[in-house]
C-alpha cells in the first residue's frame, strides 16, 4: 500500500506565547495600593515571605474569570514584571493565576528593568528553551509568536522592535484621550492593540486563537 499523500497547504502556526505585566494589566495596583487599609497592611509586614502572601491575600481577591481566561490560551504564558520578586509570586499566588504560568521574570531576575532590553531577552531565552532546546544557541531558530501585554507605551517599544506583537492596556484616562471623533483609536505605530482592560484582551485572543494551529 503506497504511503498517504503529504498534505497540502501551509503548515499550522505555532501556538503563541503569551508574556503579561502584573500591575494595572492582572490587577489594578495603582488604585489598589491608593487605598489607606492596604497602606496601612504594607506598612505592618517585616519582610517575611509568609506574612508578605498572607497580606497580600487579605486585600486581593482571587479572580476566578481571569484565571479561567488565562488558563483557557492554549499557548505559554510568561509574567514580566519590574515589580519583586515577592510582589510577583504574593500577587499571582492570591489572584490564583500562579499555577497558569510558565516562568516569572521579576526586578530580582537579574536582567534589568523594562524597558531595557535584558528583560525581553530573557523572555525569549525561556520561550527557547522550551520549545526549541535541543537546538545549539549558536544557530538561529524561529520561535513560535510573541504576544506582550503592558500598561506602559514605553515598554511596548523594544518588543515590536524585537517582532514581538504588541498589546497596549492604558490607564483609563489615556484610554479615553486616545479615541478620536470620529471613533477610531490613535495609537503608536508600535502598538498592534489596544483594549480597555485584561479582560477584554483576553476574550478577544480566546476568540481569534483558532487561527494558531490546534
Amino acid at each position: 500500500m503506497p504511503p498517504p499523500p503529504p498534505p497540502t497547504g501551509p503548515p499550522p502556526r505555532a501556538q503563541p506565547v503569551y508574556v503579561f505585566d502584573l500591575d494595572d494589566v492582572l490587577m489594578p495596583t495603582d488604585a489598589l495600593f491608593a487605598h489607606p487599609r492596604v497602606r496601612t497592611i504594607l506598612q505592618s509586614l517585616r519582610g517575611d515571605d509568609s506574612q508578605t502572601h498572607l497580606a497580600y491575600q487579605q486585600f486581593i481577591a482571587r479572580d476566578p474569570l481571569l484565571t479561567y481566561r488565562l488558563n483557557a490560551l492554549r499557548g505559554d504564558r510568561y509574567l514580566l514584571t519590574n515589580g519583586s520578586r515577592m510582589h510577583a509570586l504574593a500577587s499571582t499566588h492570591a489572584l490564583g493565576v500562579y499555577p497558569y504560568l510558565h516562568d516569572v521574570v521579576h526586578a530580582q531576575s537579574g536582567y534589568g528593568l523594562k524597558p531595557q532590553s535584558g528583560p525581553y531577552h530573557r523572555i525569549e531565552a525561556l520561550v527557547r528553551a522550551r520549545h526549541a532546546g535541543h537546538v545549539p544557541l549558536d544557530q538561529p531558530v524561529a520561535l513560535p509568536p510573541i504576544v506582550f501585554f503592558d500598561d506602559r507605551l514605553e515598554n511596548l517599544v523594544y518588543p515590536k522592535q524585537r517582532g514581538w506583537t504588541t498589546v497596549w492596556i492604558p490607564p483609563a484616562a489615556e484610554h479615553a484621550a486616545m479615541m478620536g471623533s470620529d471613533g477610531s483609536r490613535r495609537v503608536p505605530p508600535y502598538v498592534d492593540y489596544s483594549f480597555p482592560n485584561v479582560y477584554v484582551v483576553l476574550e478577544y485572543f480566546l476568540m481569534v486563537q483558532g487561527q494558531y494551529g490546534h
